[in-house]
């Protein structure tokens, strides 16, 4: 999130709007309120042909389209052509946009704020995770199908095949397998997984609010991180592999031929 730069003339036509925008919002409340609702306890039905009417709507463009997402974060080459796979990438990327879209537009304070940066930072941390399952799988058969993996001591292999996240980091590490991801990055990679498992309230052993738990800069790391590992991941897909298996052989081998390796 970048400081502002709105002029002074933007900055007072959004503040006059806002407050335009928050006094309708409450008017819309109290029309509830005096129907004989009592929200959020009790609220009335959407009939479908006046749903669309009755609901606020999201500024057009602020959630980007799946598509958008598919294209932008190179998801079937990352899910190996696995349509389902990707689409539901996609889907949790729609849904921080629209998270982005209340933490930034709305007024929201106190323990409400820190519940939301919670649940958007597991959103991330869970994207995280999916590109990295989906990824390692989709090198493990390029290593299967290159024609140099009997010799190449990066190959992802069978011993490879891990369940746990932290695992799957460790084999990262191992082989070199993101370009530009330091050990200082993974290790805040796991600190975020860790993080994010900790949803279960039942295993809460502290306040939440009051313990600072969930905090703006926290979710700006997963941001950060998340888009990182994406390009990372791009620029190893998109390596010419025409002559070796991957970046990785090429780089390290050279001068190396397939025939050698036999």
């Amino acid at each position: 999130m970048r400081e502002s730069k709105l002029s002074t003339e933007k900055r007072n036509a959004l503040i006059v709007n806002n407050k335009k925008i928050s006094e309708l919002l409450e008017e819309n409340e109290r029309i509830i309120e005096s129907a004989g609702f009592n929200p959020p306890i009790d609220n009335f039905v959407f009939l479908e042909d006046d749903e669309h009417a009755l609901r606020i709507q999201v500024p057009k463009r602020y959630i980007r389209s799946k598509n958008y997402f598919m294209k932008e974060y190179d998801l079937m080459k990352i899910c190996d052509g696995n349509i389902d796979k990707a689409s539901n990438i996609a889907y949790s990327l729609e849904m921080s946009d629209f998270n982005n879209f209340i933490l930034n537009r709305i007024g929201i304070y106190g323990p409400v704020l820190a519940m939301m940066y919670k649940q958007s930072t597991i959103n991330l941390v869970s994207i995280m995770e999916m590109f990295v399952f989906s990824y390692i799988e989709t090198m493990r058969q390029r290593c299967k199908n290159c024609p140099v993996n009997k010799c190449c001591e990066m190959r992802i292999s069978k011993n490879h095949k891990r369940n746990r996240f932290q695992d799957q980091i460790s084999i990262f590490k191992e082989i070199d397998l993101l370009e530009g991801i330091s050990i200082s990055e993974y290790n805040g990679i796991c600190e975020l997984y860790d993080y994010r498992n900790h949803i279960h309230l039942g295993k809460s052993t502290e306040n939440e609010f009051t313990k600072d738990t969930h905090s703006v800069e926290q979710h700006n790391e997963a941001m950060k991180m998340l888009k990182k590992i994406n390009t990372a991941m791009k620029i190893e897909l998109d390596a010419d592999v025409s002559e070796f298996g991957c970046r990785r052989f090429a780089e390290k081998e050279g001068s190396v031929t397939t025939g050698s390796c036999f």
